[in-house]
């Protein structure tokens, strides 16, 4: 296995059935995305979780699903495994009881990304005015919160757009849907967002 090969050309690799080359792909990977599951985690679930077990788990759905995967690059790839971890917190969460308390501990869940629009923005004008910092910054951990009372698709397109900073055509060859579709879902989930948060 060529270690120098590009993450894109490791991509082609495994789909035509190179296990190393998954190997390889997943191991350049392991060291963000562990961190980004012990942002996601908090101190509630840390307390009972290890998320290097986490970790495991989500590149072995990886390695299980990754002919779901329709990216071709290395940030459509960092995208893919991100959801899947977060999909993983989330069930977690929800089984142990703990995603409100999780929510309301760590804002980390909704860490800036510099490449997206923060989901807030999207919200009425009078939460996000520049002298509402802190009305905005509690806004943002009620946002994620509420995402778990929409629908899962729209949550995870809202999640795509605004937080990882995709634009339609990408999301659309994640989940399978078009330009169009997506703009659809996106409009549905901004509604649905609207009618759990109420301007203040």
């Amino acid at each position: 296995m060529d270690r120098s090969a590009t993450d894109s050309e490791l991509i082609d690799l495994v789909r035509s059935g190179d296990r190393a080359a998954m190997g390889l792909l997943f191991e350049r990977y392991s060291g963000q995305l562990l961190g980004m599951i012990n942002k996601l985690m908090g101190p509630a679930l840390l307390r009972t979780l290890d998320a290097s077990d986490v970790l495991q788990e989500t590149l072995m759905k990886a390695t299980a699903r990754f002919q779901d995967f329709q990216g071709s690059d290395a940030r459509e790839l960092r995208t893919w495994l991100r959801t899947l971890a977060r999909r993983r917190l989330i069930d977690i969460a929800r089984h142990n009881g703990r995603l409100k308390r999780a929510l309301k501990a760590e804002r980390s869940l909704n860490e800036p990304d510099t490449t997206g629009t923060e989901m807030a923005d999207q919200l009425p004008g009078d939460l996000c005015t520049a002298s509402q910092v802190a009305v905005k910054r509690e806004t943002n951990i009620k946002l994620v919160a509420a995402l778990e009372h929409i629908d899962r698709r729209e949550a995870e397109v809202l999640w795509l757009r605004y937080v990882d900073g995709l634009g339609f055509e990408s999301i659309g060859r994640q989940i399978g849907v078009g330009r169009n579709g997506v703009r659809g879902i996106v409009a549905r989930g901004l509604r649905n967002l609207r009618r759990l948060m109420p301007p203040a």
